[in-house]
């Protein structure tokens, strides 16, 4: 058998600028073997320059190498191989895949790596810039921006931690977005870029040349009200952060926006006693959902909850929003807070308890700071201390009817010195779970949010994607809901593929983004790889035992699962069983849907069973696996009458049962994630 030629392998296609595809004639090829896909997307990052064996492993391992990492690259790269060109003989070289002194270097070009096409693409733009054809560059940089479905190789987290390269690329990124932002302002068409602007702006929110640029798109357009709410959010961002204020660009923005003609809000006194000037009461609210739909019943319960009413209150009205990740929780927060505005005329405050998916909390000092820059108190006469700050904070607001709202708490704590005293204030708090002690602390009302009901998905889809397809096929519909489980974030994902693919029909779009298990598939694009990020995020914070039950919970063949069942799963005794369920619903990735059982909606299931496959060993899951199913049988035999029952009941192994009572098993397995 000879070798595969160049001319065979030109199908193959790689794509990086977003979650990792290998494609071969318009199909994914899959990769079971986590470290052969690092090692692709670090070859891929080069793109097309020879890296050596060693950056291979010191980028794999670090400096904790295993004694046999040169053999295990070796032998993946031949796995790689034989992925790549099914053809190739045994011990002979690819065309794709070729050592290099030492090294290796993957074969890729313009047609087939999206990060060659986008430097080449953005090359041409740049030298079209350079000549004064603005509309031209334009057009050029807005082919090199769609290409970007993500963040350089999404969905390797500690790969991208680790080596820099790829942060660099997504550096590129941002450059480029700069570049054509100026472009499309010189051509007059930002339209064509806004989309691609939008997006940098979201995923680079500290570089402030690209705010900039976003700001004066933004107001090029005539989105002035918006562009001043984006100001908003970078100057909080920084203050809370870094304790820094916006750079004189971002500033002289700002200052351009507030001399348009359309500025006219009124300016009110700064808090009594702090010896500031007169400031404008804080708006910090994100700009409002255009695609919002739905949630028609929520909204009329949480404004009622909110709005003051004839009876004086106590204390601040606090409405907590609970829910599983990408559930439209923050979607729901800022639309009730720009419906209840008007009634909190001294400002509305906003805070990102977290700023990202790969990001800890941000600290209750840096969040107190920020509020109190914004209440009009001057930087140095905010105390260092937490307690000094949260009492500055009481005192400010104190006779003031503000509206807080805190996106993403995770515990009772973070939230508790944000929240305002006064009875003429309010205050949202959003979170996957674990905030029901604000009910019995301040009166909080608790909303639990669902999936969509499906009158709602539907229309949810459509507004967004009837306005741009003459045609919309019903059942192509209804497999959007079957496929995204009327997950809201799942069905922006499937719009936004409508969107980026007019000519295709919606069924060819469904059949292309489906698994094999019928549900969308959490590989199939950029915006997959954010769902994929925020499932990580809430995983990233569960305890160890409480992860390992999350991994296996996909084992479960039924929609729900009792604790007796998960204890018998996790081979632990029924009360530590509970508590790690209990953990895991705290992160909104379980719904307990009545006492003792719980459910996981199906793209979640996916997200674990993904984790699972990677983390585990085959001997884990085949022994979670047998004990679930002993502890079926065991509950079988304990039906009752009209069962016979067994000759020799089957006592669940490790299940924590023995002769009808619960016991601490003796030996546990080994479920402790590899590196």
């Amino acid at each position: 058998m000879t070798t595969t030629s160049p001319a065979a392998t030109t199908t193959t296609g790689f794509a990086i600028l977003g979650p990792l595809r290998v494609l071969r004639a318009g199909d994914d090829l899959t990769l079971p073997a986590r470290i052969e896909r690092e090692i692709l997307a670090l070859l891929l990052a080069q793109a097309g320059h020879p890296v050596s064996a060693a950056d291979l492993i010191a980028a794999l391992w670090g400096q904790s190498p295993p004694l046999n990492a040169a053999n295990t690259v070796h032998r993946h790269i031949g796995n790689l191989r034989r992925v790549l060109e099914p053809g190739l003989a045994v011990r002979r070289p690819g065309a794709l895949l070729q050592g290099r002194s030492g090294g290796y270097r993957l074969h890729v070009d313009a047609g087939t790596l999206d990060l060659v096409r986008f430097r080449r693409l953005a090359g041409e733009a740049g030298r079209a810039a350079e000549l004064h054809q603005d509309e031209a560059a334009t057009q050029l940089y807005a082919r090199a921006l769609h290409l970007w479905r993500g963040r350089c190789a999404d969905g390797f987290d500690r790969l991208r931690q680790e080596n820099p390269i790829f942060d660099g690329i997504d550096r590129e990124h941002a450059a480029v977005a700069r570049r054509a932002a100026r472009a499309a302002r010189g051509s007059g068409r930002t339209d064509m870029v806004m989309t691609y602007l939008s997006r940098a702006a979201q995923w680079h929110p500290l570089d402030e040349p690209l705010q900039a640029e976003y700001l004066r798109a933004l107001s090029a357009q005539g989105r002035r009200g918006e562009a001043l709410a984006r100001y908003r959010q970078i100057e909080q961002r920084l203050a809370t952060r870094f304790g820094i204020d916006p750079s004189a660009e971002l500033r002289a923005v700002h200052d351009d926006l507030r001399r348009s003609p359309s500025f006219t809000r009124a300016v009110s006194a700064g808090p009594a006693g702090t010896g500031s000037t007169a400031t404008l009461p804080p708006a910090q609210l994100p700009a409002d959902q255009r695609y919002f739909e739905g949630r028609a019943h929520e909204i009329t319960q949480a404004l009622t909850d909110l709005t003051p009413g004839d009876r004086p209150r106590v204390g601040p009205a606090v409405l907590v929003i609970e829910g599983m990740p990408g559930v439209g929780k923050t979607t729901l927060a800022v639309r009730l807070g720009h419906g209840v505005a008007s009634a909190y005329p001294d400002g509305q405050l906003y805070a990102e308890l977290r700023t990202g998916p790969e990001s800890g909390p941000t600290s209750t000092g840096e969040i107190l700071q920020g509020f109190l820059t914004a209440l009009g108190v001057p930087r140095p006469e905010i105390p260092d201390s937490v307690q000094a700050r949260a009492g500055l904070y009481r005192t400010v607001l104190r006779d003031k009817r503000v509206l807080v709202v805190l996106d993403g708490a995770a515990t009772v704590d973070e939230v508790r010195a944000l929240l305002p005293v006064s009875a003429g204030s309010a205050a949202i708090v959003t979170g996957r779970g674990g905030l029901a002690m604000l009910a019995s602390e301040v009166g909080a009302v608790r909303r639990v949010l669902d999936v969509l009901p499906v009158e709602e998905a539907r229309r949810a889809l459509l507004t967004r994607i009837a306005p741009y397809r003459e045609v919309v096929e019903p059942a192509a519909v209804d497999g959007v809901l079957d496929l995204t489980g009327r997950l809201p974030l799942a069905l922006a994902v499937v719009g936004a593929r409508v969107l980026a693919c007019p000519e295709a029909e919606l069924t060819e779009i469904v059949a292309d983004l489906r698994n094999r298990d019928g549900r969308l598939a959490l590989s199939a694009g950029e915006s997959c790889g954010e769902m994929r990020s925020i499932f990580a995020s809430a995983y990233r914070a569960l305890a160890p035992r409480a992860a390992a039950l999350y991994r296996l919970l996909p084992l479960e063949p039924c929609e729900e699962i009792s604790v007796a069942a998960a204890a018998g799963l996790l081979g632990v005794a029924v009360p530590q069983a509970r508590g790690l369920l209990g953990a895991v619903a705290n992160g909104g990735l379980i719904s307990e849907t009545r006492p003792g059982r719980f459910r996981m909606h199906g793209l979640v299931r996916d997200h674990a069973a993904e984790l699972s496959q990677e983390l585990d060993d085959d001997d884990v899951r085949s022994g979670a696996l047998a004990r679930l199913l002993e502890h079926y049988r065991h509950s079988g035999d304990r039906v009752g009458p009209g069962v016979p029952p067994r000759r020799h009941p089957v006592e669940p192994a490790g299940s924590g049962f023995r002769g009808g009572r619960i016991h601490r098993p003796e030996r546990r397995p080994h479920l402790v994630s590899r590196p």
